[in-house]
């Protein structure tokens, strides 16, 4: 926090700069449009560095910095865990990376690998060069994940169709990838994942020793450009056990991986491509096929498997890896959801995992990374709800297509089946009323996020699935005062009892209130496709 600025100030921008010497500038700047008094975001990783708050009036006009000396970061960082953006489908904007890139610092995670399959340049188009315009975006994600301890690694696909062995196509690669050691990048990933289907040869030890050959002579070329050594990780396309299984000469291709330079990490999805569980025996396959302990693909937040058929939104938080695994892996990335912004309530646990895997505790999880998204309580609150209600991973949910669940729909569900069964009218009563104000909230939770002030983007990733809620609850509000009448009308009532019966004027007051909001809210949503 710093000193209220002058009334006119209408956001501030941050930077982090080496020292009080130097000027803030496009080259530092960390985060922008924060409020004007306060921002929460990582540390940089050591010592020395000065935050620079610059005012920005409404018209774009900046003021004098507030500068004050930080204190570097405390909690360990994980240089070799983070997050890959590998999934198919629209890369995130670079404000998403800009944003998820802070609060993987926050959560010390410290690698962020770039290799988005829809990205053409990345993949099917990757002997053409990226424009002058996309350098400078990445080289800007570079310099702000340098700043607050998150190494960024540019991946290149070109399986699908290079001569791995002619001079020209190499030449061609490191001319595409020159250009980032010129930026600043030092950590690169060579992926050769999902290319079976383009290829007119089998994946067998062959193909596997020309993949490794690349891989090997890439690292050398790209840390003489550099001038030093260059971190290179690699994609094998056989990259699970089910996959050594399921490739008849799989196991071939995998052997000859054990040629690799030592130096060069390879990536590795586990026991399939998602693997519901993992532990350290389940490393011990690749591990002595390739005579070196893998880094984790972790696709149990992936939904590019199947989002766009079946809306998969994935908000629970990691789990169903055990602690011994980080004794047989080098590292640790999710390859996340395809929705930039929920990932920033699920990519933190990951490294909450890694900080102490024996003491980690998933709803406390889930708590956290609400916290560490949230300015106030009320936002907290709708984060945390917004979380649970979409309660989903692929370790998580409904059996088979593993979409995600409401567990506090169900809680309620549960407890009022069992008052029905079994209770008395009092417990009838009370659980009746928490589905009632259950099925209210959920009506009104797209109300709740249009009001919060919660960031834009995490609203946006939202608002689609919460028609569900919107639609579930107001089945179930009709179906709750469905419910009170048949049962009213089935009880016997005594008009001349003196006793006072009354139902609390404030719950009732609040009763109405909330049915209130559902009609009116969703008249204004839907319109008149319902008949209210």
């Amino acid at each position: 926090t710093w000193p209220a600025p002058d009334a006119e100030v209408h956001h501030a921008r941050v930077h982090y700069l080496a020292s009080e010497d130097d000027e803030p500038t496009d080259e530092n700047w960390i985060d922008n449009a924060v409020p004007p008094t306060s921002w929460e975001g990582p540390l940089p990783v050591a010592d020395g560095m000065v935050i620079a708050v610059v005012p920005v009036a409404e018209d774009g006009t900046t003021g004098e910095a507030q500068t004050a000396a930080l204190p570097g970061r405390k909690t360990p960082t994980f240089a070799d865990s983070g997050l890959v953006e590998g999934f198919y489908g629209r890369p995130w904007s670079t404000e998403e990376k800009r944003k998820i890139t802070l609060r993987m610092a926050q959560a010390g995670l410290g690698l962020y690998i770039y290799g988005p399959k829809n990205d053409p340049l990345h993949r099917d188009e990757w002997r053409e060069p990226y424009p002058d315009e996309d350098i400078a975006r990445f080289a800007a994600l570079r310099r702000l994940g340098e700043a607050v301890g998150v190494t960024w690694s540019f991946g290149i696909s070109p399986g699908k169709d290079m001569d791995i062995d002619d001079e020209d196509e190499r030449a061609t690669l490191i001319a595409k990838l020159s250009p980032f050691i010129d930026a600043g990048f030092r950590h690169f990933t060579l992926l050769m994942d999902d290319i079976e289907f383009d290829l007119e040869r089998p994946i067998d030890g062959e193909l596997a020793a020309e993949h490794v050959g690349l891989a090997n002579w890439l690292r050398e070329e790209l840390s003489d450009l550099a001038g030093e050594d260059v971190a290179l990780w690699f994609v094998p396309t056989i990259y699970s056990d089910n996959r050594i299984d399921a490739y008849e000469f799989g196991k071939e291709y995998l052997a000859a991986c054990a040629d690799l330079d030592p130096a060069i990490v390879l990536m590795w999805t586990g026991t399939n491509t998602f693997s519901f569980d993992l532990d350290a025996a389940d490393m011990e396959r690749v591990t002595d096929l390739t005579g070196r302990a893998p880094a984790i693909w972790d696709n149990l937040h992936a939904t590019d498997g199947g989002d766009a058929f079946v809306g998969k939104v994935y908000a629970a938080p990691f789990e169903s890896r055990s602690p011994d695994l980080v004794d047989a892996i080098v590292g640790l990335v999710a390859n996340p959801s395809i929705l930039g912004a929920v990932n920033r309530l699920t990519v933190p646990t990951y490294g909450l995992f890694l900080q102490a895997p024996e003491d980690y505790e998933f709803e406390a999880a889930r708590e956290w990374a609400a916290d560490l998204e949230t300015k106030t309580d009320e936002d907290d609150a709708l984060a945390l709800y917004l979380a649970t209600t979409h309660d989903g991973n692929g370790a998580r949910g409904l059996p088979a297509v593993s979409l995600p669940v409401n567990p506090i729909m169900g809680a309620a569900f549960d407890e009022f089946r069992a008052a029905l069964v079994d209770g008395s009218a009092e417990a009838l009563h009370a659980a009746g009323w928490n589905l009632l104000t259950m099925a209210a909230k959920m009506a009104t939770t797209q109300d709740a996020m249009h009001h919060s002030t919660l960031e834009t983007t995490l609203v946006d990733d939202f608002w689609f699935p919460t028609d569900r809620l919107l639609h579930e609850g107001y089945a179930l509000l009709w179906l709750t005062r469905w419910i009170g009448a048949t049962m009213g009308a089935t009880d016997s009532v005594d008009d001349d009892d003196d006793d006072d019966d009354d139902t609390n004027d404030d719950e009732s007051d609040e009763i109405e209130d909330l049915l209130n909001r559902t009609y009116q809210y969703t008249n204004l949503a839907i319109g008149d496709r319902y008949q209210l």
